[in-house]
């Protein structure tokens, strides 16, 4: 009876060789500068918090992305490289869902998009108020 053959793609060497030679995800190579706590919140024009979803910030510069859960009241703490974020509201993935897709369904269409002219400064220990119109 023959041998079956093994596919190329599924030998293991060339898997360890493709992986290597592959990039990694977001981020600049070298060393990760020291990311810092921060706290924010997210409220809307008129004053009232936006809470159970998850805040994502792009670096404008290459960098590091780092998101925070927000939490029923509005609050977020989280840690990032000190510099300047563009931002999006995204599901949050630890609220319970019929929360976070309410809470979403209150935010504009463009806040979940990243729009790198949208900004927030994160350095040690800021305090990032996020409005959203």
């Amino acid at each position: 009876m023959p041998h079956p053959t093994r596919s190329t793609w599924s030998h293991p060497l060339l898997i360890a060789v493709l992986m290597l030679a592959v990039p990694a995800c977001s981020g600049s190579p070298g060393t990760v500068p020291a990311s810092k706590p921060f706290s924010g919140t997210v409220k809307t024009a008129d004053g009232k918090p936006v809470g159970n979803v998850l805040v994502h910030f792009h670096p404008t510069k290459p960098g590091y992305s780092c998101a925070a859960e927000v939490d029923a009241a509005g609050s977020f703490t989280s840690e990032a490289p000190p510099g300047t974020y563009a931002y999006s509201v995204r599901r949050s993935e630890k609220a319970k869902a019929k929360d976070s897709d309410a809470a979403l369904k209150t935010v504009a269409a463009k806040y979940q998009e990243t729009d790198l002219k949208r900004t927030v400064t994160i350095d040690g220990g800021a305090t990032v108020a996020i409005v959203l119109e």
